[in-house]
């Protein structure tokens, strides 16, 4: 557990999610909770898998409360799993399968009981949450008008280009995310061919893992067609990707077992695997980090703002009003506006980014943005032939000239 829990820590994609603060960083630890009661409850006796499968139960329940979605995609890969442990038992050519019947049939409780506590949480206890079958509607309008006219609706991975100084950069970075997955699925193809030939034993205790790991790939699978075809900001299997990967561990650290209690490594001398499995965690940690919080060295998604951009945004937020601005490449003043003067703002104010509408009146303009347009090779505005309203050396705000606006 204790080497599951630090490989995780490896992960950029997942150490990105707890540091963001986001409910992700309740959502994976309360599955992972759930699966470690499911697995304490494997072979207890009646009393103790009673109190086990209670708690799976309303952590489960926790999870739907925290985001319903997210709950919806841990019932899903279960619901797969069962799925997949239906068909092995009922096509399974000999008399051993891997999932024996009472354990197809755990599974079908689990999948039905899930299914009863979204339903009661989003139809009783929290109706907002159907905002969430709308969205699903709309997802496979979309994912039908891709499949049908073939016409790619979004760019989901041309971050990996523009979001970093260069391809490399984020495939070295996000090098352990390609470790996970190459690693997990020759485990889960090493494990299935075992299964097949017979040689694994009956049971959830030694299967679950392999079932879940199918439920979270398929998962994975769809969601990249879903992101091309533009559906929930194009980001879904980024956001799926956390759940695939504590499953994914679970399978690593069984090949890692395996690996390092082998003749070949047990042979070696004793000092080789801990100095590579230390140098391995230093890269992995710090690429990890680096990845995560965006380091503007080598990302081009800058996180971080200056004092003077946020005195600038406090004067527009004092003196414009239902004012239509101009704010840079995207939305990183857009969020300090946001985050500190929103709330109790009464100027109504437009914050805009990317591209300049026809209705702009003002550009926001500071040296940062300067910068990363620069980096990025995105012209800037002209703004030193515009009226300057602002400046504190730092952040400028500019007027955009009538005859500008009038231009055909």
């Amino acid at each position: 557990m204790h080497l599951a829990s630090m490989l995780l820590i490896f992960d950029p994609f997942v150490l990105f999610v707890i540091l963001r603060g986001s409910h992700e960083k309740m959502t994976w630890p309360l599955m992972m909770l759930a699966l470690i009661m499911l697995y304490r409850s494997f072979g207890q006796p009646l009393r103790k898998m009673a109190i086990y499968v209670c708690l799976f139960y309303v952590i489960v329940f926790a999870i739907d409360t925290t985001n319903v979605f997210f709950g919806s995609v841990f019932l899903v890969a279960v619901v797969l799993s069962l799925t997949l442990g239906f068909l092995l038992f009922r096509f399974w050519r000999n008399d051993r399968p891997p999932l024996p019947r009472r354990d197809v049939q755990r599974l079908m409780y689990i999948s039905f009981s899930g299914v009863i506590l979204i339903f009661t949480f989003i139809a009783y206890i929290y109706p907002p949450a159907l905002a969430n079958l709308r969205m699903l509607q709309g997802i496979i309008n979309q994912l039908s008008a891709l499949l049908l006219s073939f016409e790619i609706k979004a760019q989901p991975y041309g971050y990996i280009s523009t979001g970093w100084v260069n391809s490399q950069v984020y495939f070295i970075l996000s090098a352990f995310t390609w470790l996970v997955i190459g690693v997990s699925f020759l485990e889960w193809i090493r494990h299935g061919w075992k299964m097949i030939k017979g040689q694994t034993a009956q049971g959830l205790t030694e299967n679950l893992d392999w079932l879940l790991y199918t439920g979270f790939a398929i998962q994975i699978a769809v969601s990249i067609i879903v992101d091309y075809s533009g559906a929930l900001a194009a980001n879904v299997q980024l956001r799926l990707f956390p759940g695939f990967t504590v499953v994914a561990i679970v399978l690593i650290v069984r090949s890692l077992q395996r690996i390092l209690t082998s003749s070949r490594v047990r042979s070696a001398p004793r000092w080789i695997a801990p100095a590579v499995g230390a140098g391995l965690a230093v890269w992995f940690i710090l690429a990890s980090l680096l990845k995560a919080t965006n380091e503007p060295v080598l990302s081009n998604k800058w996180t971080f703002y200056l004092q003077p951009e946020q005195v600038a945004i406090g004067w527009i937020d004092t003196h414009l009003h239902d004012a239509e601005l101009w704010i840079g490449v995207d939305e990183r003043l857009a969020t300090v506006n946001n985050s500190f003067y929103l709330m109790e703002s009464g100027s109504e104010n437009h914050f805009r980014f990317a591209k300049v509408r026809a209705d702009m009146r003002y550009v926001f303009a500071t040296d940062l943005d300067r910068l990363r347009a620069e980096r990025l090779g995105v012209q800037w505005l002209p703004t030193e032939y515009w009226d300057q309203i602002y400046d504190n050396g730092r952040a400028q705000v500019n007027r955009i000239p009538l005859y500008i606006l009038e231009s055909p």
